[in-house]
């Protein structure tokens, strides 16, 4: 009987996901270009839009039941962001974003909630 080599198809197999890595890679860094983040205030609602490529992620918020809004220190990313605290959940906007521009941003959804 014959002995199969095991090696040389784990070798195939590393070289194939080492290829698939680096256009994962090539994808992720296009994609990141491609990414885009937005507040909506409409009807008593806001609403956060989280884009990337072609797939788009919303999340609600009544303005009514917002509870808070401030601009927290994520000291792991070494960034801001803005968090939305609801009287259910807590929705995060603007990963990145200069802190200023941040506290516009806040004052800004301030002043559409008093209106």
């Amino acid at each position: 009987m014959k002995k199969e080599n095991t090696k040389k198809p784990l070798a195939n197999l590393k070289k194939s996901y080492r290829k698939l890595s680096v256009v994962q890679k090539m994808i992720l860094f296009i994609g990141l270009m491609f990414k885009k983040d937005k507040i909506v205030l409409k009807d008593g609602r806001l609403i956060l839009v989280h884009k990337f490529l072609f797939i788009s992620n919303k999340e609600y918020a009544d303005l009514g039941r917002i509870r808070d809004i401030q601009a927290v220190y994520n000291p792991a990313a070494d960034s801001y962001y803005l968090a939305i605290i609801t009287d259910d959940n807590m929705l995060a906007f603007g990963r990145g974003v200069p802190t200023e521009a941040l506290q516009w941003i806040r004052d800004f959804v301030i002043y559409a909630m008093t209106r």
